[in-house]
């Protein structure tokens, strides 16, 4: 994939259905799994050119919609955390 084909998918709006397709690998929560329904559980791998550009559309839209973000919204936001969120609630 060249860089033409992300500014297309950008441009676009669309994103190529191989992008979206996932390797679904199954993974022991235990050495020696017994039940198939609570001893193992199902990744997804995503493609790498896929999380390369949700990243890069990502932070566009944060550098965009950020200003507009309520002073009290601390979920998904760099260098907040929950206990910023504590810290507002007992301060107010």
């Amino acid at each position: 994939m060249s860089e033409m084909d992300f500014n297309a998918s950008i441009r676009e709006g669309y994103v190529p259905p191989v992008w979206k397709s996932a390797e679904v690998v199954i993974v022991p929560k235990l050495p020696r799994p017994r039940s198939v329904q609570a001893d193992l559980r199902p990744i997804s791998l995503l493609p790498s050119l896929a999380k390369v550009l949700e990243s890069i559309v990502g932070e566009w839209s944060l550098q965009v919609l950020e200003p507009d973000f309520d002073s009290n919204q601390f979920g998904c936001r760099r260098q907040r955390s929950a206990t910023n969120t504590l810290v507002a609630m007992t301060d107010a």
